[in-house]
């Protein structure tokens, strides 16, 4: 079918319609192009005009920075200046100096004085009690039995005239607790029977060390560590340490807290009395002939193992003298102390003692080596030397002679003196007798003996009481 006319007309107006719209868009497009390209150009300069106005601002602030610098730097220099001047001169600068930031003054209303150091905080100082020794007195009772004694043994005669001598010249001065400037001669002759093992000779350490307490009592377990860490200190293996590595050597009670120091700074720090114990047991037990004083420290912890039960005592010494824990035996020795043979009024009542919880079962596999019994049996004889009365005895009356032992262990079955059993020693009649007779490990009761005043004439006057006849 043909088109007609009108159609054809619609048609040719539809395209040039759209001829003329692409051509629309085309010029809109070109527009749109030119006016963004003169956005960009117009940026550009704006940009650019920013940075110019930024590099000059950052010019001008390091030219003031510089100028700053330079101008504190002479500050600086004047006031270095001054100083220097004032210290060739020795003068005291007493006008006031003031930096402040460039600008250097020197105020002549404003003079300068030394501030005052604020007063440095009291010393402590230990609370005398009337049954205790301070630390100072220890010092001085110490210094007495070192001019009477250096070996570590007074007679018991030296013993008493040295106390009652100090004593009465030290009456009235604090050099004695209380209830010690009332002691009666009968109490130190009860003192002097419990602390003579020999009965002629008294070993000042152990009343030194039964006068100190209270003191933390260590169990055989504290002793042992307390060897150990000795041991590692002492790395050449001397046995010995000099007074800086027992100041770094902690003992049982080290770890006790420490007494809290007041916020106040007015206030005295609390007297810390078991820290200074400790630097005064290095000068007990040292041996200060040799330069530096060197302690055996061996031989302090087995003072140490002393206890109010002397066999416990003995087996806890034997422990240090081993370097391993000592087994209670079901059947236990019965050890006497000169201490109960000081009066018969049994006032001094010793509690039985229970097995310590801290020993393993494994301790009855301890051997005993000769060397470490002999060590336990005569200790603190050694500290005398050989030409000393007290010395290792080796007439073979002794029972504790070396030759009397070693033919003990030679007849339990050990021909070269190798270690044995704890238990296999006890069968051993002469080993036996030897340890029950063996008392120096008993803790001292002095203050047992202070407090037990006149109680004698109060039984005796009860005993001399007849009961009335009905």
């Amino acid at each position: 079918m043909e088109e007609t006319e009108e159609e054809k007309e619609a048609k040719r107006t539809k395209e040039n319609m759209k001829k003329e719209f692409f051509a629309a868009i085309l010029d809109e497009e070109a527009a749109v192009k030119k006016r963004l390209e003169l956005i960009k150009i117009h940026s550009t300069n704006i940009l650019q005009d920013l940075k110019t106005k930024a590099d000059s601002a950052y010019k001008d602030m390091n030219d003031w920075l510089g100028a700053r610098f330079l101008k504190e730097m002479e500050s600086i220099d004047h006031m270095s200046e001054v100083m220097r001047n004032g210290i060739e001169t020795s003068e005291k600068i007493k006008p006031e100096i003031v930096l402040m930031q460039d600008d250097f003054v020197i105020s002549q209303d404003i003079k300068t004085v030394h501030t005052p150091s604020p007063p440095p905080r009291p010393t402590g100082v230990e609370i005398s009690l009337s049954d205790q020794f301070t630390v100072s007195q220890l010092k001085q009772l110490y210094k007495q039995f070192v001019a009477s004694g250096p070996s570590g043994m007074i007679s018991n005669k030296g013993f008493l005239e040295m106390f009652s001598d100090f004593a009465s010249l030290s009456h009235g001065q604090g050099s004695l607790p209380d209830i010690w400037t009332s002691v009666t001669s009968q109490q130190l002759q009860d003192m002097v029977s419990g602390l003579s093992h020999d009965g002629e000779y008294v070993d000042w350490r152990v009343f030194l060390l039964g006068a100190s307490q209270p003191w933390p009592n260590p169990s055989q377990t504290d002793l042992l560590n307390t060897l150990k860490a000795f041991q590692e200190m002492d790395q050449n293996r001397t046995t010995f340490v000099t007074r800086e590595q027992f100041e770094r050597v902690e003992l049982w009670f080290d770890n006790i807290p420490k007494p809290v120091t007041p916020v106040e700074p007015q206030l005295p720090k609390p007297f810390d009395r078991l820290t200074t114990l400790k630097m005064l047991f290095f000068d007990f037990f040292a041996d200060h002939t040799r330069a530096p004083p060197l302690l055996h420290y061996t031989y302090m912890l087995m003072y140490f193992s002393m206890s109010h039960d002397p066999y416990d005592g003995f087996l806890r010494a034997m422990s240090v003298a081993v370097g391993d824990h000592m087994p209670r035996p079901p059947q236990k020795l019965d050890i006497v102390s000169n201490y109960d043979l000081v009066s018969e009024d049994a006032s001094i009542v010793i509690p039985e003692q229970e097995v310590p919880s801290d020993i393993p079962e494994s301790a009855v596999n301890t051997k005993v080596p000769l060397d470490a019994l002999l060590l336990v049996l005569h200790h603190g004889e050694h500290q005398h030397g050989d030409s000393h009365r007290f010395s290792i005895s080796t007439e073979q009356e002794d029972p504790s002679s070396k030759e009397k032992l070693t033919a003990a262990y030679q007849d339990l079955g050990s021909e070269n003196n190798e270690p044995i059993l704890y238990s296999t020693l006890l069968e051993h009649p002469v080993l036996q007798d030897v340890i029950s007779g063996c008392n120096k490990f008993k803790l001292p009761d002095l203050k047992g003996i202070l407090t037990r005043q006149a109680l004698p004439e109060n039984i005796d006057a009860i005993s001399t009481t007849k009961t009335p006849e009905p």
